[in-house]
């Protein structure tokens, strides 16, 4: 009987024991759930000509933004040409272009720019042509504002990879005055150029890309090699143009020099072959040069054209074998008659 009650002690202690672990875990897992963070609105606003920047993205003025409580956030104050950076104000302030704050509460700050008192120059390339192909003129659109207030004047400079290249001297322009010009340029070589146009207090710049022109390679690449005469010759080519732009020329075959037959207006674009043949009738023994050529390059064979030992008519060489025979007889009965 003791042995029971002591079975059914344990057991009770046991299951007790389960029940307190259980509700020790839910009580665990509820306190270890996470409190969301608040989050914070910071809200920026412009006055003046200029743009700012929040962790490297541009907004505009009035915008608001989230961030958890904690979140460090960088502000950068960029002017515009022929304006400055003064300072910040609000719930955040100085006068740093850039600084950086941590988000604890709510907070708005305007960026103030201020027009500069004297002349400044701004700059702005405009338009440039696209597609340039060496050795053509290309134009570069500029414009010059006087962002100051006051009269100046100014050189304006174009530069091509650090060079200059031109220059427009003594542009005079009154407060908040614009002025539209061009720089005309002609690149020697194909290639990537940096344009550069620039006032004493600005510098605007583009990268082109200048193109190879069209260059017409060719390249026999088959021909008859046997030849006697009456042979009618066929000469395969093949034409690649190995430039960045389409182009069109002729295609000229020539024997001796002299043009025998042309494949005109051939048009292929970047990177394009094309392949043909010309024939020509061999009518002469001897070496002949052959040549196919386009306006960029020229190939050229030779072929031996050999006399037709099957067309029963006697080459140069026999006839004057034959000749020389005749001549020798004729000479051996003159000289037999003289003897007489």
């Amino acid at each position: 009987m003791k042995m029971k009650l002591f079975v059914v002690a344990v057991a009770f202690l046991l299951l007790l024991s389960g029940m307190l672990v259980a509700v020790g875990g839910e009580m665990g897992d509820e306190g270890e759930q996470e409190i969301d963070a608040p989050n914070y609105e910071l809200t920026v606003n412009i006055d003046g000509e200029g743009t700012v920047e929040v962790n490297g993205e541009a907004v505009e003025d009035g915008w608001t933004g989230d961030f958890g409580a904690g979140t460090e956030v960088t502000l950068e104050a960029i002017p515009d040409g022929g304006w400055t950076f003064g300072e910040w104000t609000g719930d955040i302030t100085g006068t740093g272009e850039m600084i950086t704050i941590g988000m604890d509460e709510d907070k708005a700050t305007t960026a103030h720019f201020k027009m500069n008192e004297t002349t400044y120059f701004g700059v702005e390339l405009t338009e440039h042509d696209e597609d340039v192909v060496e050795g053509e003129e290309m134009t570069i659109n500029y414009e010059i504002t006087n962002w100051g207030q006051e009269q100046g004047k100014q050189n304006i400079l174009f530069e091509v990879d650090g060079e200059q290249e031109d220059v427009k001297l003594d542009l005079t322009l009154n407060s908040e005055e614009t002025y539209n010009g061009e720089f005309v340029w002609t690149p020697e070589e194909a290639g990537e150029y940096e344009l550069e146009v620039s006032s004493d207090d600005e510098t605007d710049n583009a990268t082109v890309k200048i193109l190879q022109p069209a260059n017409f390679e060719v390249d026999v690449i088959d021909h008859d090699e046997n030849v006697t005469t009456g042979d009618e010759i066929t000469i395969r080519y093949e034409v690649n143009n190995t430039g960045e732009v389409q182009g069109t020329q002729n295609i000229v075959f020539k024997v001796d020099g002299k043009r025998v037959d042309a494949n005109l207006d051939l048009t292929l674009d970047a990177n394009e072959n094309y392949t043909d043949e010309f024939t020509w009738e061999a009518n002469e023994t001897g070496e002949r040069n052959l040549k196919v050529g386009s306006d960029d390059d020229e190939t050229t064979i030779v072929v031996n054209v050999e006399e037709d030992s099957d067309s029963g008519i006697p080459g140069f060489t026999t006839m004057l074998l034959l000749l020389s025979a005749v001549v020798a007889v004729a000479i051996y009965y003159q000289k037999k008659q003289w003897s007489r």
